[in-house]
């Protein structure tokens, strides 16, 4: 080791994003310990109900109006309710640890070989930011992650789609988690029977929010494609079922959407 290195390490020692221990090894930025608590779903689901499918097997029996809103089959490669995951996902998306984007897309690469996911003959499209928000952030994760994962999987990653919509985030519609973390255990469960019957007017303000709010490049570029549609996270559904649409009505053929993590 060079004595500059020897030298970073004790003013700046290395430690996990996530547990915020030290690592042995510099230019880490989370343990194997905490990489391990990191489980790998062994499916796909249902993007409506989240019901596992096995491939070419559909188990749910939704109605029309489901299948126009989420035409896709959702593919998701961990659960965010995983406290490792959220925490790594929070640093990359909001807190500009681009570097992260080869550890997340990691997990997605795994997760494909384990399920033995068929993507022959499929593209790759990021799911876009508005250009607002990209300068703001100063990147697109969904973006990061399509061009890790086409160096992986061999597979084009195409900009097909354009965010014409500066939406609000779609976080900001819905604060059930952060509210639910403060509620008292004898109350919790009158609590989230009454919250219930909010959850339908949420997730319509998700859909009414993101309406519109993507536009196709060219058609020539997905017209008649089986496409990958990738993302970071998959919550409500809503942001990928606009996404699908759009791809839909111009001539997308089969859409997988698959995300690092699902709610």
């Amino acid at each position: 080791m060079k004595v500059k290195d020897v030298f970073l390490d004790v003013l700046f020692p290395p430690i996990c994003l996530n547990c915020q221990k030290h690592i042995e090894e510099r230019n880490k930025l989370i343990c194997d310990r905490c990489l391990a608590g990191i489980e790998i779903n062994n499916s796909l689901f249902c993007p409506v109900c989240r019901a596992r499918l096995w491939q070419d097997k559909k188990i749910c029996n939704h109605g029309q109006s489901d299948g126009r809103q989420y035409p896709f089959v959702l593919a998701a490669a961990a659960n965010y309710g995983n406290e490792t995951t959220q925490n790594l996902i929070t640093y990359f998306k909001y807190k500009g640890f681009e570097s992260l984007a080869p550890i997340l897309s990691s997990f997605v690469f795994k997760y494909i070989n384990f399920i033995n996911l068929d993507l022959e003959d499929y593209i790759i499209v990021p799911i876009p930011l508005h250009k607002n928000r990209e300068r703001k952030r100063g990147f697109n994760q969904a973006k990061l992650l399509a061009d890790n994962l086409s160096e992986r999987l061999e597979i084009d990653s195409i900009d097909a789609l354009r965010r014409i919509k500066n939406t609000k985030p779609q976080a900001c519609l819905s604060g059930r988690q952060a509210k639910l973390k403060n509620q008292k255990d004898d109350n919790i469960f009158n609590w989230l029977e009454s919250d219930n019957s909010r959850l339908k007017t949420q997730h319509e303000k998700r859909q009414e929010n993101i309406r519109g709010a993507f536009k196709i490049i060219d058609g020539s570029l997905i017209e008649g494609k089986k496409i990958i549609l990738v993302d970071d996270v998959y919550t409500s559904g809503a942001t990928m079922g606009e996404a699908a649409r759009v791809l839909k009505e111009n001539g997308a053929k089969k859409i997988i959407a698959l995300v690092v993590a699902k709610a």
